[in-house]
């Protein structure tokens, strides 16, 4: 990620962690260069800070 800055992407982190305590495999698509590593890393702060 390009200088560590992440766009705010709430609505798209809002929907993953509706989603992450079910016990289902969860795939994030979309073409390249539209922010599927950043969301990843959205989700993973937001839940190191819980």
């Amino acid at each position: 990620m390009k200088g560590n800055k992440l766009k705010s992407r709430d609505r798209y982190l809002e929907e993953a962690m509706l989603f992450r305590d079910i016990d289902l495999i969860k795939v994030i698509t979309g073409v390249r260069r539209c922010g599927k590593s950043s969301l990843l890393g959205l989700i993973k702060m937001a839940i190191e800070w819980e």
